[in-house]
């Protein structure tokens, strides 16, 4: 009973900031506009009309992200770690990515991450990266010719990453993905840079996008995750 009250009343302060809210009650009032204006036959102005409403909820969305970057940024710089289990990386984050789902906040970047060597990724998201790991989506592949290039990334890196055996990822119980160690080489030395790949298998019937990759960079080997796949 307590539960529903609270639910109500959520949804009575959600329902009266959209009818205060400036931007909501423009958007109402263009979306009438709109209908008018098709029941008129003024068809540029319901274009305008149309392309305002589009133009201003992606600038939005822009200064949504823009203000779950400041939070990361600052949660990072307090001591905050973001380090979900293997299940929950790959069961929500992933996923939800590639179903264009809502994620709300992660420390999770997009970036061509096998395009460019491991210190260049770790010199731009320095602020994003906790505890020597930093985490990406991808959809780019390792030692392959990437899309709208004629460069393979091992031309372009002058190394190479090196494939560790697979690994089941459960949630619940229940396969949901697989992991895979990848070991960065400058000629044939191995180096400290280390990504372990999470990959969702099964697929989703219904993906959006994709398929995209989540990848956890590392610069330190000796770490225990790493260690466990090498050894493992």
């Amino acid at each position: 009973m307590v539960q529903r009250k609270s639910s109500r009343l959520q949804s009575v302060k959600e329902q009266e900031k959209l009818e205060t809210d400036p931007i909501e009650l423009r958007k109402k009032q263009l979306i009438l506009d709109i209908r008018e204006a098709g029941r008129i036959g003024d068809q540029n102005e319901q274009k305008r009309r149309i392309r305002w409403i589009h133009e201003t909820e992606m600038m939005n969305k822009l200064s949504k992200a823009r203000k779950i970057r400041d939070l990361q940024v600052q949660l990072i710089s307090l001591g905050y770690t973001f380090n979900p289990e293997d299940g929950l990386l790959v069961c929500h984050y992933l996923r939800e990515k590639c179903l264009d789902g809502d994620l709300l906040f992660h420390s999770i970047e997009d970036a061509d991450v096998y395009a460019k060597h491991p210190q260049n990724l770790i010199d731009k998201y320095k602020a994003v990266g906790a505890r020597n790991v930093w985490y990406f989506f991808t959809c780019t592949r390792p030692n392959e010719t990437q899309p709208g290039t004629s460069t393979s990334t091992e031309q372009v890196l002058a190394g190479k990453w090196i494939f560790g055996n697979e690994m089941d990822v459960l949630h619940q119980g229940k396969k949901v993905g697989v992991k895979q160690l990848l070991e960065y080489c400058d000629g044939d030395a191995k180096t400290q840079y280390k990504i372990i790949e999470y990959k969702l298998d099964p697929l989703p019937d219904n993906l959006k996008s994709g398929p995209w990759f989540v990848c956890k960079l590392y610069n330190d080997a000796s770490c225990v995750e790493v260690q466990s796949l090498i050894n493992g």
